[in-house]
């Protein structure tokens, strides 16, 4: 996709083909296929650091994001706000690492469940 012409970019059939291959070509997709929740969804089911050529709905979505913290904690630095003040959300994140507390919103961050949740994982959360 990288050479592609700007219509292929934008082409679902095309980048849909081309993500499946390799979850690196959403990077090179136009922005209404970086804003497609299948396109989206095949890239960063392969890899969670897909989440980074997405658009910002893409970023919002509760599924795209919980695909891609469910690989790796580090995908919250790429989803949206609204998601890191989603109080079910930031427990579920903080299963895969408790670093994602310092991701939270502040509200959720002083929320005693929530905190307990990552101490339990990681004493050292105490620390944020």
């Amino acid at each position: 996709l990288e050479f592609a012409s700007d219509a292929l970019r934008d082409d679902c059939r095309v980048v849909l083909s081309a993500v499946r291959r390799d979850w690196r070509a959403l990077q090179f997709a136009g922005g209404a296929m970086r804003n497609n929740r299948e396109v989206v969804l095949t890239a960063v089911r392969q890899d969670w650091s897909a989440l980074q050529f997405a658009e910002e709905a893409m970023c919002a979505d509760r599924e795209v994001v919980l695909s891609a913290v469910s690989q790796d904690w580090r995908a919250v630095l790429f989803v949206s706000d609204e998601i890191r003040s989603d109080r079910s959300f930031v427990l579920t994140s903080i299963e895969k690492g408790w670093c994602t507390l310092d991701f939270a919103a502040a509200h959720l961050r002083a929320d005693d469940e929530i905190v307990m949740a990552a101490v339990r994982r990681d004493g050292k959360a105490v620390q944020l």
